[in-house]
């Protein structure tokens, strides 16, 4: 009974973790591509303190960029995936999450984070930036 109950609680355990996709460049490329006005990826780590707080701020303001037809994109560069999926468990992100298949880390330099890469609706990168920004940093990276 004991073993029984062991292998339901795992069970459950995979399937309240299986939320979070790799994504590669293909994907991203794709996800680039959905009619939005701009694109914001933000390449982050769950040991990493700034990036909590970016994403945070980008979560705790998310209605600006639904009305602005914004999508978020929080790609985490960490090996493994059941700590991101613990993470995600607790936070909720409203935004889009996935873990880094391995090129996008190298594509775009995004080896000390955070980093945000900002994309046209065309899937063209306009701008890209180190580091956490305040919300009012982040609309003056956004503007046109």
């Amino acid at each position: 009974m004991k073993k029984l109950i062991i292998s339901i609680f795992l069970l459950f355990l995979n399937f309240a973790y299986a939320d979070v996709k790799v994504l590669d460049n293909e994907g991203l490329n794709k996800l680039l591509r959905q009619g939005y006005n701009k694109t914001v990826v933000i390449f982050w780590g769950v040991y990493c303190p700034y990036c909590k707080a970016l994403l945070k701020t980008v979560s705790d303001n998310y209605q600006y960029f639904q009305k602005n037809r914004i999508n978020v994109i929080a790609v985490s560069i960490d090996k493994k995936q059941s700590l991101v999926n613990e993470y995600l468990d607790k936070t909720k992100y409203p935004f889009n999450v996935f873990i880094d298949k391995g090129d996008l880390r190298q594509k775009y330099n995004a080896y000390y984070i955070p980093v945000t890469v900002i994309f046209d609706k065309d899937g063209h990168m306009e701008d890209t930036f180190p580091g956490n920004k305040s919300f009012s940093e982040l609309k003056y990276y956004l503007e046109d």
